[in-house]
């Protein structure tokens, strides 16, 4: 938001942990334009065509949705 935008530029607030350091670990959800899946994983689940604005964070969609079958790891 931009208050947590203006006190980071600030020097008030200290930038969050880099996404591509640190270890595998299991997330709810994924953001970003490159993901691999287990066919097994979807299976049950198909990208919702009806999401609007041309399918808008069907990312966050279809990962939110495996979770429910089981993990969802990152691995950077």
């Amino acid at each position: 938001d931009e208050l947590h935008a203006g006190k980071l530029l600030a020097g008030e607030t200290p930038p969050m942990a880099h996404w591509a350091a640190g270890e595998e670990r299991e997330i709810g959800s994924v953001y970003g334009c490159n993901m691999a899946f287990r066919a097994s994983a979807l299976s049950e689940i198909r990208f919702d065509e009806n999401l609007p604005l041309y399918s808008w964070q069907e990312d966050l969609d279809i990962t939110s949705r495996v979770a429910g079958l089981g993990k969802v790891l990152y691995t950077p």
